[in-house]
């Protein structure tokens, strides 16, 4: 289950940045997934620093993160984790009933 868990914290790593890019580029009609990024990137103003900025940067990219990890936990212990354990309940069953 723990295994599970984790790779919907992993998938959500990548996957929510590309999601936020790809839905901010059909909102906003910025186009593509380069100029969606470049867009995105521009909101960040440059006055706050070398640091700050890559910083900002990234809280900008990260946005919704917490929503997509809820999502994905939920997905992979679904797909990788309830699947064997319903196939093998099934399994049990069918053996039992066959006895």
């Amino acid at each position: 289950f723990i295994s599970a868990a984790l790779v919907g914290v992993e998938v959500s790593i990548l996957l929510s940045p590309l999601e936020m890019i790809r839905i901010q580029g059909q909102n906003c009609g910025t186009g593509g997934l380069f100029s969606s990024t470049k867009s995105i990137a521009a909101k960040v103003p440059a006055t706050y620093g070398l640091v700050a900025h890559a910083l900002g940067n990234a809280s900008v990219f990260s946005r919704g993160m917490t929503a997509t990890m809820h999502r994905e936990i939920k997905y992979c212990c679904g797909q990788f984790f309830l699947c064997k354990y319903i196939a093998d309940a099934l399994e049990n069953r069918n053996s039992a009933a066959h006895a």
